[in-house]
Order: structure tokens, then C-alpha cells, then sequence
């Protein structure tokens, strides 16, 4: 039989790839390596009842994956309106960074960086095109290191657990390097930007992303997908070689299965799809992934306490450069959503490893649980004994690191890929679940020509 199309890999980006390839009606096929599609996305349930994510903890809805939820009809779990607080782990204290009055009335920051952040709207000045710069650069150059040490870093920690020395501005953050290079500036173009999409949707305020999970966790997602999905896919089906013919393409399955296509999405991680084997993806093996370790902890309730209200009322922290931590941060789960603990408990999700923690990969159970446990104690000011490590996942090649070159790299790739095939995935223009999906989506617009 010759499939209309054949995606490969059942993440995220191959599932949403294949959700719109049965919209669109047609004869096509998944292939998953493994026994389960969804892949670093997994939930589990401690004791029967509470929820645990040994990957993302939550999503970003965008218009892709609010389609996709829709269209399954699933409810999904808003965090509760008081987790809206954003800290930062530095100087030996959390900072709450997502109230202005806060980072600019402490002494979070110093006046010097405050004045900076102040006066870099009325700063002209752009870097130059033609030279990549690295995230820390840029923003090194608009507002001035303290600002790169204390903001910046925390950030790259908590969204790609990597160097923001080494990360490219233009990857990793393109709208912001457009919006410099447009208007000179950063903050001025962004606020003209702000108010020109509210006049141009008639003053409606626009309506900003919001985290969202499930109450059985966001494999419900996936597990959804597959379902629907499941007279179209094959799991335990790793793909061996991949060969383009007059009118199409022949796979060739680890069971010794031969398969033909009209067109192909690959929608694996880029670590492996080198072992097709295909002249196209050469090029992939200079991206590299950061590995991340996740741990779920619970930690004893403290009525009354200042560090119990932050974990009853915030979003979590990230660890500043300098910060004396081997954490990259902590998501405050109980405080998002409901049935993530029991009564008397917070639910915690601590993150270790990063692109600069690559040897912590290398410790047991008991060492990592150790620094963990460490760590915390060193921010909240609570004994050992407050929190119990329930479950440690380590992910080798986690998050794919967008560093200098990584434009370069794509366009080169994307140069060489046959009419027919197309990529999809977390390591081409974003690493959210709604970028990833997204990524999908795209792959089989550009193949069938949706609109």
C-alpha cells in the first residue's frame, strides 16, 4: 500500500502532525519506536491519587494545542488565580520578579541596573545583522550584565536549562531580535508594538498565553491523541532506513517491514534522526541537548510561615547566576493545580542538570535526593526532614540547546530536503509543547498546502 504520508515519531510534533493529516482526510500512518506515544510527556499517579509529571509540568496555550484540546474535548485545569507569583533565587533570598513595584523598590537590583532598565527605551542602537550575538550579548549590550546575571540566566535555566553565553539571540528569542532591529530599541519597541496590536483589534486587550494541565496530568493529551489516532498508528515500530524513489519514499521498519509514502514528516528528537542514515540529516549532529533531571519532592506545610505562603501562592523559582544552588529552579505544583499532593503537603517539582550540571547525571539516587534536599533547605530555611523525595526521572538528551549557528544550521538542512519531506519538532523554532505542536501542524501545511 502506498500511505499518502507516513509520519515518524509520536511526540508531540508527529501527533499533531498526524491530528491534522486525519482532518484533512487522509490515508496516512504513525510510526512510534516506542510501546506508548507522547514521549517525555508522562504522568503518573502517586498513591492512586496525585498527580506526578516526569516531563513538562504544564502547557502554553496557543492556538494550536487549543484547537487540538478542543477538538478532543477535553477540559483543561487553570491554574489557580493566586500562583501568579514569578521568584527568583539570588543574594541568598527569593525575589518576586513578576511585580514591578517589587524588582524596582528592593534591593534586588542594584540603581545602576534599575537606571538601565529605566532608560533603555530612550537608547538607539541595534547589533549589527550580519553578526550573530549570543542571548547574554544582547542583553548585555541593551541593559548591562547584573541585569543578564540575575534575569536573564534564570531565565535560560528554567526555559532551555542552558548557557545563555553560547544560546543564539536569534534562535532563541527571534520576536525580541526583530523588534530591536526594527526600532532600536527594546523595551520602546516593544510598547509601541503593544499599543499599534491593540488599535489594530480595536482596543481589545490582548489576550495573553496561559499555563494549563489536566486533572490526570498532560498525558492526558497524548493518551487523547492516541486514541484518536489509533487505527493509524504503530507502535514498537523504530525506523530503520529511509529511501527516496521516483514517487515517494520506502521505509524500512527494525521488524524488517517495508512501508512506501507519497510524502514523509520525521518527528523525532534530531539525536535520532541521524540513524536513518539519510545524506539530508548530517547536519543534525552538531545539535546538541542538555540533560535534565526532574524530582518530585513533597515538603511538610508550614501555617504561618513567609516561605509556606510563597509555595501556597506562587509559580516557583529559578536559580540566578551566582546563586550558590545546583538547582536550575523549583515548580510549586499544589500551588497551579488541584490533586498534585495530599492534605498537609506541597507538591514540588525540582530540576537539576542543565547544559553546565552535565555531571550530575552521573549520581545515584541518594546523592541527587542529598542536593536536592540540600538546596532546599539552603532557600526555604526548613529542616531535611519537611521534604520527601518521591520520584527522580532522569532525561540524558532533554531540551535542544539553540546555540550560535543554529540558524545556519536549519537553513542549511532545510536547503537539502527532497520536495516531499519535511521535519518537525522542538529543535527547529521553539521548545514549548505549543511550538512543538505547531512545528507538526506546519510540517503538513507546507506538504498539502493547507491553509
Amino acid at each position: 500500500m502506498m500511505y499518502d504520508l507516513i509520519v515518524i515519531g509520536g511526540g508531540m510534533a508527529g501527533l499533531s502532525a498526524a491530528f491534522y493529516a486525519r482532518e484533512l482526510g487522509l490515508n496516512f500512518l504513525l510510526l512510534e519506536a516506542s510501546n506508548r506515544v507522547g514521549g517525555c510527556i508522562q504522568s503518573e499517579l502517586v498513591q492512586g491519587t496525585y498527580v506526578l509529571e516526569k516531563g513538562p509540568n504544564s502547557l502554553s496555550t496557543g492556538p494550536t494545542l487549543n484547537e487540538i484540546i478542543d477538538k478532543l474535548k477535553l477540559n483543561k485545569q487553570q491554574p489557580e488565580k493566586e500562583a501568579r507569583g514569578k521568584l527568583i533565587y539570588a543574594k541568598g533570598s527569593l525575589h518576586e520578579v513578576s511585580n514591578p513595584i517589587y524588582l524596582f523598590g528592593s534591593n534586588f537590583l542594584s540603581s545602576k541596573a534599575r537606571l538601565s532598565l529605566l532608560s533603555e527605551a530612550f537608547r538607539d542602537g541595534q547589533s549589527n545583522p550580519s553578526e550573530e550575538e549570543s542571548v547574554a550579548a544582547f542583553f548585555s549590550r541593551r541593559f548591562g550584565p547584573e541585569i543578564v546575571d540575575l534575569l536573564i540566566w534564570p531565565l535560560l535555566n528554567g526555559i532551555y536549562a542552558g548557557n545563555p553565553e553560547i544560546l543564539s539571540m536569534q534562535s532563541v528569542f527571534p520576536r525580541l531580535y526583530e523588534v530591536e532591529q526594527k526600532h532600536k530599541t527594546l523595551l520602546g519597541g516593544l510598547w509601541k508594538e503593544f499599543w499599534d496590536a491593540r488599535r489594530n483589534k480595536h482596543n481589545q486587550a490582548i489576550s495573553p498565553k496561559r499555563i494549563a494541565s489536566f486533572s490526570s496530568g498532560l498525558q492526558s493529551l497524548t493518551e487523547a491523541l492516541g486514541q484518536r489516532l489509533s487505527e493509524h498508528i504503530k507502535c514498537n515500530s523504530p525506523v530503520q532506513s529511509l529511501e527516496k524513489f521516483s514517487h515517494g519514499f520506502q521505509l524500512t521498519t527494525q521488524a524488517g517491514e517495508y512501508l512506501e509514502a507519497k510524502k514523509v514528516i520525521v518527528a523525532v528528537p534530531a539525536h535520532q534522526i541521524t540513524g536513518l542514515n539519510l545524506h539530508y540529516f548530517g547536519s543534525l549532529k552538531q545539535i546538541e541537548y542538555a540533560p535534565v533531571i526532574t524530582m518530585m519532592v513533597w515538603a511538610k506545610t508550614r501555617p504561618g510561615d513567609k516561605i509556606d505562603h510563597l509555595l501556597r501562592s506562587s509559580f516557583g523559582f529559578l536559580n540566578a547566576r551566582g546563586g550558590n544552588l545546583k538547582l536550575l529552579g523549583v515548580v510549586f505544583n499544589s500551588a497551579l493545580f488541584t490533586g498534585r499532593a495530599p492534605t498537609g503537603r506541597h507538591a514540588l517539582t525540582c530540576f537539576l542538570g542543565g547544559a553546565l550540571g552535565e555531571e550530575q547525571m552521573n549520581l545515584n539516587d541518594a546523592e541527587l535526593s542529598h542536593l536536592c534536599v540540600n538546596d532546599l533547605c539552603t532557600v526555604t530555611g526548613w529542616e531535611a526532614n519537611d521534604f520527601d523525595v518521591k520520584k527522580i526521572t532522569r532525561w540524558p538528551k532533554a531540551i535542544p540547546q539553540y546555540k550560535l549557528g543554529h540558524k545556519d544550521l536549519l537553513e542549511i538542512l532545510h536547503a537539502k530536503l527532497p520536495e516531499n519531506l519535511r521535519l518537525a519538532g522542538n529543535y527547529l523554532s521553539g521548545v514549548s509543547l505549543e511550538e512543538t505542536a505547531l512545528s507538526g501542524k506546519r510540517a503538513l501545511d507546507e506538504l498539502f498546502a493547507r491553509t
